[in-house]
């Protein structure tokens, strides 16, 4: 029996090298899109705690018939952070009135892909404020 001797049947560099750069371009395509999925499932957390707040909120007023807990003190509420946010009253001037509120959910420090700030009022209108390439904050409902 003989054996012939030739080429192996192995990847070239050149092969391996064009194999490489095309899973380089798909994952450069990929990046951004898998960024925000990150992105709006962190947010959707954060909406999720502030509607289990609200919630509580709107028990508050039907017992007591105030969103404060006296004239100057809010009540605690139940849900204060997620693992990517800090939930708490925001303090703007429609915290003074009894018959509002607007809770704020900021991004943690040192947290990346999380996004900007969400706001929610009384009404349940929620705001997602977000610092732009120019450096002027934009919201968006």
């Amino acid at each position: 029996m003989r054996y012939k001797i030739g080429r192996s049947r192995g990847f070239t560099l050149i092969e391996l090298l064009i194999a490489l750069a095309v899973v380089g371009i798909l994952a450069s395509l990929a990046l951004p899109s898998y960024r925000e999925h990150v992105i709006r499932a962190r947010q959707s957390e954060a909406r999720a705690a502030l509607l289990d707040n609200a919630h509580f909120l709107e028990r508050w007023y039907s017992e007591k018939g105030t969103f404060k807990q006296s004239s100057t003190a809010w009540p605690s509420l139940p849900v204060t952070a997620t693992e990517f946010y800090d939930i708490a009253f925001a303090s703007t001037a429609k915290n003074t009135d009894d018959g509002e509120y607007q809770l704020e959910a900021s991004p943690k420090a040192g947290k990346d892909w999380v996004g900007g700030t969400l706001t929610l009022d009384q009404d349940g209108n929620i705001k997602l404020c977000q610092t732009g390439k120019d450096g002027k904050e934009q919201c968006t409902l």
